[in-house]
């Protein structure tokens, strides 16, 4: 009787060990769309910015075409499944982090000047641009998160994404963004 009162209170205790950091988190986010005001079918220009390149698709009349490329067409079905797995994503977990957390999980902005800007701690910023008098909605990717594999010794998989949003808060999203 008394081995098992003693594994009850340490089982008690593990439990509100592993627990604890979690109440800290926002857990009404969890689950929430990350963009829910991106309105697919308004966005006008796409533009993929990591250091050193650019790289834009723009909606025209005849469809969506590269500017910087001569306005070469460039694939609907590409465009559309990127732009609708943005309007997709959901947040799997804020994630409180600093400005050294952030250039650790490549968080860090690409249009950073030269000077400050660190190789190896940027993201792909994208940029959503939409009608005449709408803000571009702007989102940061950065290192995927990778899930550690139990048992057989194997390396991990990756899983999710680290992204930072315009306001500059982080979160980890249930995509692994690959179509960026």
């Amino acid at each position: 009787v008394g081995l098992i009162l003693v594994a009850v209170v340490i089982g008690g205790l593990a439990y509100y060990t592993s627990h604890r950091d979690r109440r800290g988190a926002a857990p009404a986010a969890v689950g929430q769309k990350l963009l829910p005001t991106l309105a697919v079918n308004d966005i006008e220009r796409m533009t993929l910015v990591s250091v050193g390149s650019t790289a834009s698709v723009l909606r025209t009349k005849d469809g969506w075409v590269v500017p910087e490329k001569y306005n070469y067409p460039a694939d609907f079905n590409k465009i559309r499944t990127a732009l609708q797995t943005l309007a997709d994503l959901k947040i799997g977990q804020p994630i409180p982090a600093t400005s050294a957390q952030k250039a650790e999980l490549n968080l860090l902005s690409p249009r950073l000047p030269a000077t400050t800007n660190q190789e190896g701690q940027c993201g792909m910023e994208i940029a959503l641009s939409g009608g005449q008098g709408k803000s571009p909605l702007t989102l940061v990717i950065g290192k995927q998160h990778e899930r550690v594999a139990t048992g057989s010794g194997a390396g991990g998989y990756p899983d999710s994404r680290y992204v930072a949003g315009a306001d500059g808060k982080v979160y980890l999203v249930t995509e692994l963004l690959m179509e960026f």
